[in-house]
């Protein structure tokens, strides 16, 4: 049998062709009563199954098209809706000439149980005359404008639904900012608390370690006129005695210069200038140095920058063990200078690899000798290998030893520190290279947010100087992309309107300072420069080897 389904939703015509095949009967699909009929005069069809609400002619005004139709009034027509269920529209759907009437969703024996009785009834409708075209129009206007009704009050329903939900949500939504701006302030007064007590404990650092060292130095010089002689002469008691003071000097004197030098390292105050020499030699000069203190412990050297790491493998070191250093070119990058100091000594346990380089970080195990400082030194050798541009790493194995490498670029491969500036206005921009230029550092400038980004694909900047007001993304969406992609990297965001909205929304992504427009040449130019210090310590810049290889080449 040729059944012809008439629905406008494709997926309830799969589903009837699918069954219908399935029981041995050919499907024939219209989407619409237009359609449908359009279908009966080309194929050949023996039954009809026709939803009714549809666009363009709807199942009832089908229905009536086909039993005016003297070609197919006979053909059995059955109604399956879900849209059309009560009494007055099944009423109307018998007085237009359906046979059978059926509600979504019916079984497929159902429909064909319907289609079975629907074209025994055709037959006896034959020769029977059709019912009066007005009185059917009647009762189709009547269940039309019902049916409007109906889904009038449906949607009127839905649309205060949808109201209410709005409201709730504009009310939430309002609550949430509330609180993020109250987290918000929280927040950047915790971060004021936090930065102002940094600065203090700098400030104190330093303050301690200047008082300290003056006295101390003094202190070491007379200890020592008296362990010449020069006051008198002494026993072998008195003697030691005074070598051990002498010697405590010297090991609060190394931790009050750690201390000094990490105070200088975080403030940006420590700068490096850069000189030719023979990194072999310079290792050579480390280790005259240290050839008493291992002689003291009678550890072998063996030579095949880092007197830090040299102290720290003497240090760890057993007597009679062995300390080895060794210069090379980096087997993973070829423009790169290698530097590895190992050791025969306890080993560090793989827990601990990660924290040894942080500040303050020391290796409790219960053996005086490790607990020994004030946990600078490791931290310190990290920041000044990463001011000469390298890396530092460490491989361990408890119980056989540790091997301590950085790696620095060749001379000739150290370039300028960079700074990029994204700003729209070309005057600006050559005013801000023109006086960062003088003050050392390589420019890059940009004219528009995705510009920059672009740059920050390619290079490497220290530090960026973003201006808000800009044309296509905007300073705070540049900001917003630079923290979702390089983390901490140092960001002045440069403005003539640090009151407005976009400074609001750049707050959200932690600028390190805001600089106001007309900004003097020599802030801007310190601003930078102290920034720049910073950086060196910031964890992503000393990953920039490992992580963009291809910076190094």
């Amino acid at each position: 049998m040729n059944i012809l389904i008439v629905d406008d939703n494709p997926t309830n015509l799969k589903l009837l062709r699918v069954s219908l095949e399935a029981e041995g009967h050919q499907a024939i699909e219209a989407a619409d009563g237009v359609e449908a009929l359009a279908v009966l005069e080309r194929e050949k069809v023996d039954a009809i199954i026709s939803d009714i609400l549809m666009p363009n002619m709807d199942g009832f005004r089908l229905c009536q098209e086909i039993r005016k139709a003297q070609k197919h009034r006979h053909l059995p027509f059955i109604v399956y809706t879900s849209t059309y269920t009560s009494h007055e529209d099944v009423k109307l759907a018998e007085t237009i000439g359906a046979d059978k009437y059926l509600t979504k969703p019916a079984t497929i024996e159902s429909l064909l149980k319907a289609v079975n009785d629907a074209a025994a009834e055709s037959k006896a409708r034959q020769g029977r005359t059709p019912e009066d075209e007005t009185d059917v129009l009647k009762q189709y206007s009547a269940a039309v404008v019902n049916k409007l009704e109906e889904k009038n009050i449906e949607l009127k329903e839905s649309m205060g639904a949808l109201e209410r939900a709005h409201d709730r949500f504009v009310e939430l939504n309002s609550d949430l900012e509330r609180r993020v701006a109250e987290r918000s302030a929280e927040l950047e007064n915790a971060n004021r608390g936090l930065q102002k007590k940094n600065h203090e404990i700098q400030n104190f650092y330093h303050t301690l370690s200047h008082e300290l060292k003056t006295p101390l130095t003094s202190t070491r010089e007379f200890i020592a006129l008296v362990a010449d002689g020069v006051a008198g002469a002494l026993n072998e008691s008195q003697t030691e005695y005074l070598g051990l003071a002498i010697e405590g000097c010297d090991q609060l004197t190394v931790c009050i210069n750690d201390l000094l030098d990490a105070t200088r390292l975080e403030t940006g105050k420590m700068a490096i200038q850069l000189k030719a020499g023979s990194l072999g030699q310079v290792v050579k000069r480390v280790l005259a140095g240290l050839k008493s203190a291992a002689a003291e412990k009678m550890i072998s050297i063996q030579e095949e920058v880092a007197e830090g790491l040299v102290n720290n493998a003497l240090k760890f070191t057993p007597s009679h063990g062995q300390v080895g250093v060794r210069v090379r070119a980096s087997t993973r990058h070829p423009k790169l200078l290698e530097v590895s100091v190992s050791d025969t000594g306890r080993g560090i346990a793989k827990d601990q690899l990660e924290l040894i380089f942080d500040r303050l970080y020391q290796i409790k195990d219960g053996d005086a000798a490790t607990e020994q400082g004030v946990g600078l030194g490791l931290y310190l050798c990290r920041e000044l290998v990463g001011l000469h541009g390298g890396e530092i790493r460490v491989e361990s194995e408890l119980g056989k030893g540790s091997t301590f490498t950085f790696t620095i670029p060749e001379p000739g491969t150290v370039k300028r520190p960079q700074v990029l500036v994204i700003e729209d206005d070309p005057q600006m921009s050559a005013c801000i290279q023109r006086v960062l230029q003088e003050g050392g550092f390589e420019v890059l400038t940009a004219s528009n947010g995705e510009e920059g980004l672009q740059l920050l694909e390619e290079c490497d900047p220290m530090v960026a100087i973003i201006d808000l007001q800009m044309p296509g993304l905007d300073g705070a969406d540049v900001l917003k992309e630079i923290r979702q992609r390089y983390g901490e990297l140092p960001v002045i965001i440069h403005t003539g309107d640090p009151e407005g909205e976009l400074m609001t929304r750049a707050l959200e992504f932690s600028p390190f300072t805001v600089l106001a427009k007309p900004c003097p040449p020599e802030r801007l130019l310190e601003t930078v420069r102290r920034l720049k210090g910073q950086a060196d310590t910031q964890f992503w810049i000393r990953q920039r080897l490992e992580g963009r290889p291809e910076l190094v080449s």
